[in-house]
This record gives structure tokens, C-alpha cells and sequence, in this order.
């Protein structure tokens, strides 16, 4: 095991969630009659932000902000199926990349540094329409 890993995995693994379980029950939810957009798709992979590291898709966001109208068109079909609870999560969605970036101090010792984890590039566009999604309901109320 490299340094690297046992440090993230020590930092992450250290917090204690004994009786702090957490339980999947059943949620009762109307779906979203209004489902994903492509003009919803659009707008977020507008609003995606460039130069970012590619998570395990290997995927940059620019890929998004140039893809083909039908290409968006398939991702907000896919996007609109995984809302409405019709398809399940991929499991790349499931994981994601450490990456160590500098804070401070000795750049030799691991604990100079912070992890920052790059996520699927799909998910991140999946997550920015959820987050829109949910705040115009919110402003509804």
C-alpha cells in the first residue's frame, strides 16, 4: 500500500458512525411530471466550468459543450430515466478519484496535502440539474 493510500484511507476511514447508522426506507414520491429538459441539459453543461480534471470517464467537460444536439438529446433521455427512478445509477457514478493537491508545509509529507475527489463528468451534470431542479421547487413554495 502506497503512503498516499494509507493516508486517505486512515483520513477517511477514521470517523466513528457507530450509532449513527444510516437506513434506506421507502420514500413515497410523485415524480417530477416536468422530468429532465434538454434545455435543462443544455443550461448546465453551459454552465460547466472548463480546464477541470476528468474523473474515471476519462470525460472533460468540454466534450459536453461541444457534443452534437442528438448526443444531448440521448443525455437528457438518460439523465430524465435515472430521475424518474426508471433506470439505475451507473456504477462508475458510484466512485470517484483522490486527487492530492498542496496546502502548505513540506511538500514531502502526505499531510501538507488535501484529497480532492474528481467525480464522472455525467454525474456532475446529473447532480447540477438535480441541484436546479430542486431549487425552483423550493422557490415555488
Amino acid at each position: 500500500m502506497s503512503e498516499w493510500e494509507k493516508y486517505f484511507r486512515e483520513l477517511l476511514d477514521g470517523v466513528n458512525v457507530e450509532g449513527n447508522q444510516v437506513r434506506e426506507r421507502e420514500v413515497n414520491v410523485m415524480p417530477d411530471e416536468d422530468g429532465v429538459s434538454i434545455e435543462l441539459v443544455r443550461e448546465v453543461i453551459a454552465s460547466l466550468k472548463k480546464g477541470k480534471a476528468c474523473g474515471v470517464d476519462q470525460v472533460e467537460s468540454e466534450a459536453w459543450m461541444w457534443a452534437t444536439d442528438e448526443c444531448i438529446r440521448v443525455l437528457a433521455g438518460f439523465l430524465d430515466e435515472i430521475w424518474r427512478g426508471t433506470r439505475e445509477w451507473p456504477e462508475s457514478w458510484k466512485y470517484g478519484v483522490i486527487v492530492p493537491v498542496y496546502k502548505k508545509g513540506s511538500r514531502e509529507d502526505v499531510k501538507s496535502y488535501r484529497g480532492v475527489t474528481v467525480l464522472n463528468t455525467c454525474y456532475k451534470i446529473f447532480a447540477k440539474v438535480a441541484q436546479r431542479k430542486l431549487e425552483r421547487e423550493v422557490g415555488r413554495m
